[in-house]
C-alpha cells in the first residue's frame, strides 16, 4: 500500500519523538554504567547505550528515507523534562530511579509507540522485517532487564517498594504528556490515543501498576 506525502510526513515524526527516545536513551545507560556497583552490571548497560545509539541512527535514516528533504518535528517538552529528571536522580547517584525511569518505564513506552508503527509498516509492505524484530526484541530486553533488577529490590524490602512507586508518579505524569504531545499524530492514523495509554498501564509490572 503506497503512502501519501501526508502520511508520509505523520510517521517521519513519529520516528522523529522515538528518536529523540533513544538518544535520551543512550546518554542516560551510559552514565548508568558508570554507577554500576558491580561489572556485570555495567557491562550490560555499556551494551544498551551502544544499541540505543545504533537504533538512533537507524531512526535518523528511516526519517530521511521517508521525507528526503526533511521534515519539521515539533519540539517535545516532555521528553526534555524527563531527561532532567532522570539526569537529577543520576547526579544524586540514584541508580534504582534511574532504572525505573528508563529501563521500565521509558522503553514501556516506546514499545508502545513502536508496536504501532511497526504494525502500519507491516500492513504497508514496507520492508525492514528482520531490523524491526531486531529492534524491538533490544528493547524488550532493556525492559526486562529493569524489571528484573527492581523487582529483586521490590521483593527484598517495602520500604524500596514504597520509595519507587513515589518515584514513579513523576515520572508517568510526564508521560502522560508525552501521550497528549503525540495524540494528533495518533487521531491523524484513525487511532485512539487512549488504547495506547491502556496498553502501557498493562507493560507496568504488578508493583506499579495503578490500584
Amino acid at each position: 500500500m503506497p503512502l501519501h506525502p501526508g502520511e508520509t510526513t505523520q510517521i517521519a515524526r513519529l520516528f522523529g519523538f522515538l528518536l529523540l527516545g533513544e538518544q535520551l536513551a543512550g546518554d542516560m545507560a551510559a552514565r548508568q554504567a558508570a554507577l554500576a556497583p558491580v561489572p556485570k552490571l555495567g557491562r550490560f548497560l555499556q551494551t544498551q547505550a551502544r544499541q540505543e545509539a545504533f537504533h538512533a541512527v537507524v531512526f535518523q535514516g528511516v526519517i530521511h528515507w521517508l521525507v528526503p528533504r526533511g521534515v519539521r518535528t515539533p519540539r517535545h517538552p516532555s521528553m526534555e523534562r524527563y531527561r532532567g529528571l532522570m539526569e537529577s536522580a543520576l547526579a544524586r547517584g540514584d541508580l534504582a530511579e534511574s532504572l525505573l525511569a528508563l529501563q521500565v518505564l521509558l522503553e514501556a513506552m516506546g514499545d508502545v509507540v513502536l508496536e504501532a508503527i511497526d504494525a502500519g509498516i507491516e500492513r504497508r509492505g514496507l520492508g525492514f522485517k528482520r531490523l524491526r524484530r531486531v529492534l524491538r526484541q533490544q528493547e524488550q530486553m532493556h525492559y526486562a532487564f529493569g524489571v528484573h533488577q527492581l523487582d529483586s529490590l521490590v521483593s527484598a524490602s517495602d520500604a524500596h517498594r514504597v520509595q519507587l512507586q513515589g518515584q514513579a508518579r513523576n515520572y508517568l505524569e510526564v508521560i502522560d504528556a508525552m501521550f497528549t504531545e503525540l495524540k494528533e499524530s495518533f487521531l491523524d492514523f484513525g487511532e485512539n490515543p487512549s488504547d495506547y495509554r491502556r496498553a502501557f498501564q498493562q507493560r507496568l509490572p504488578a508493583w506499579l501498576a495503578p490500584t
